[in-house]
């Protein structure tokens, strides 16, 4: 088999329009319609996504990938999914806001699902509303129940605080 090489990761959003099962009856890869273009999405060999519902027909997603290099022909475009724990550099339209216990905001729900965690003290300055696009960068992981959370580090360009400021003594 020829090497394959990786490129630079990117921002693929689309909808999905089915999975490819391998000879072992597991998802290996997704195919989705993103720019009115195929473009495949290839799992991991040892991926947890066929666990969950994730990745389902006819939902929209955006997805951080490295598009593959690989001299066999194509059919379409391939890409390898960046697997969870990668740094996720995305965009997305908020859907709601999230709520911490005591009912401060923490994050976003995005219109795609995903959860963008930012602790209290990281949503303070944002402005963050239902409809508003945002831009966002972090560690990206899968709950248990399939839910997708972005640990972001920084959203629209702004660096998240992650702990609370030291309370001044008199």
């Amino acid at each position: 088999m020829p090497p394959v090489t990786q490129a630079k990761a990117q921002t693929i959003t689309g909808k999905i329009l089915g999975v490819n099962i391998s000879p072992k009856g597991d998802y290996e890869s997704l195919l989705l319609e993103a720019n009115k273009k195929i473009v495949q999405i290839n799992f991991s060999k040892h991926s947890d996504h066929y666990t969950n519902d994730r990745f389902h027909a006819g939902k929209n997603c955006t997805i951080t990938a490295r598009p593959m290099k690989d001299e066999r022909p194509s059919a379409h475009k391939v890409y390898e999914l960046i697997e969870d724990h990668d740094e996720a550099i995305n965009e997305g339209i908020i859907a709601r806001i999230n709520y911490a216990r005591h009912g401060e905001p923490n994050g976003v729900i995005l219109d795609t699902g995903e959860f963008i965690h930012m602790k209290p003290e990281g949503t303070h300055g944002l402005k963050l509303a239902i409809g508003k696009k945002i831009t966002f960068a972090g560690e990206r992981k899968t709950a248990p129940h399939g839910q997708v959370v972005v640990e972001a580090k920084t959203v629209n360009g702004k660096k998240i605080i992650r702990d609370k400021p030291a309370k001044k003594h008199k």
